[in-house]
């Protein structure tokens, strides 16, 4: 399990993006949560220690560690963006999980090529998420990280939470 010791990213605020995509197992369109930071976020050099400003927006995948605060933010956009059941969880992942089947949606699916959920390929896919800001502090333990999306300036700003 990780432990808050383990955070290796952190920022004054934060974004929840939610968008739609097909479940690759049982193919119904299902809800999708991901986490998105500003550019004033700072991430912690694996080798130093130091912690630097990161200097663009970035979506966080492959996370590890959400304290409980977080979490529970996040249950108010989805209540099936939960950590991997035990011996599914090789790093205590959170993942999205299906509406209907209730299967894992794996993050690589999700954030990796370009035209899935969270990585669009047109500025008219990208209107297609929708991003909050939550003015409150975050962090967490993470091992994928995308550094200035594409078309994220595209994507629908809400109101804030």
């Amino acid at each position: 399990m990780k432990e808050a010791a383990d955070i290796n990213v952190r920022a004054a605020a934060y974004f929840v993006a939610r968008t739609e995509a097909r479940c690759p197992h049982c193919g119904h369109a299902t809800s999708l949560v991901a986490v998105a930071l500003p550019p004033t976020h700072e991430v912690r050099d694996p080798d130093s220690g130091v912690w630097q400003c990161a200097g663009g927006h970035a979506f966080l995948f492959h996370i590890a560690f959400l304290p409980d605060s977080v979490a529970r933010r996040l249950e108010v956009f989805s209540a099936r963006f939960q950590p991997l059941p035990g011996a599914m969880a090789t790093s205590g992942d959170w993942v999205n999980h299906c509406a209907h089947c209730e299967a894992p949606l794996e993050d690589q699916d999700i954030h990796c090529e370009p035209g899935v959920a969270f990585m669009p390929s047109s500025a008219a896919e990208a209107g297609g998420i929708e991003l909050w800001r939550i003015d409150a502090a975050f962090e967490a333990q993470m091992a994928g990280y995308a550094l200035e999306p594409a078309f994220f300036t595209s994507m629908r700003m809400l109101r804030k939470r």
